[in-house]
């Protein structure tokens, strides 16, 4: 839960004051480590259109990586944001809570 509701917050970009917390402590993995870039890939489930979708993944990407240089000090040189949209849908079993499974942010070192 990242983000804001997006059911209720129809393409909100913004971080939830629980995701703020749960960015933070994930990003504590990669502070004092040594890495040349820290890659963001978002991904949407698959409802809407998917330039849509590509959208939405996108921007929510650059908050997260705004979110990180702003307000926990990473190096904005060092940080890439991609946004993927519905691709590599992690859970297509069309059961319960797989639309959020598939809404997911991914840090990357490299």
């Amino acid at each position: 839960d990242l983000f804001e509701d997006p059911k209720a917050k129809p393409n909100s970009y913004e971080l939830s004051e629980k995701g703020k917390l749960l960015l933070a402590k994930e990003a504590e993995a990669f502070i004092g480590k040594t890495f040349k870039s820290l890659i963001i890939k978002a991904y949407t489930d698959h409802k809407g259109e998917t330039s849509d979708n590509q959208v939405e993944s996108l921007a929510r990407a650059e908050v997260v990586r705004s979110y990180l240089i702003h307000e926990l000090g990473f190096a904005a040189e060092r940080i890439v944001a991609f946004g993927f949209g519905e691709q590599d849908q992690v859970d297509t079993s069309r059961t319960y809570g797989y639309e959020g499974r598939n809404r997911r942010i991914v840090l990357e070192a490299l």
